[in-house]
């Protein structure tokens, strides 16, 4: 941990992000939560999740806002399953 993890796909730009992680909230909605160590060039998020770590669904696309502090959260309000997995794009 502490590592940036770098991650592309195709044509994506790689993106460093220092901090991914979920937390269930008491209304049963999941609250995503990410920093990223440069944004200048992100335009937008993909959220997806998977009741596996195979078979992911986009769920949401968020703007990316340029946030001085560079972080960013999401709120998933549908729990399906005891265990989900998330990923950003």
């Amino acid at each position: 941990t502490g590592q940036p993890n770098h991650d592309c796909t195709g044509t994506l730009l790689p993106i460093s992000i220092f901090g991914f992680s979920g937390k269930v909230l008491e209304n049963q909605s999941v609250l995503l939560s990410w920093q990223l160590v440069n944004d200048n060039d992100i335009r937008s998020f993909e959220i997806e999740r998977a009741s596996d770590d195979l078979s992911f669904e986009k769920i949401a696309t968020m703007d990316a806002t340029k946030a001085n502090n560079k972080s960013y959260s999401y709120q998933d309000n549908t729990l399906e399953k005891a265990l989900q997995y998330y990923r950003i794009k």
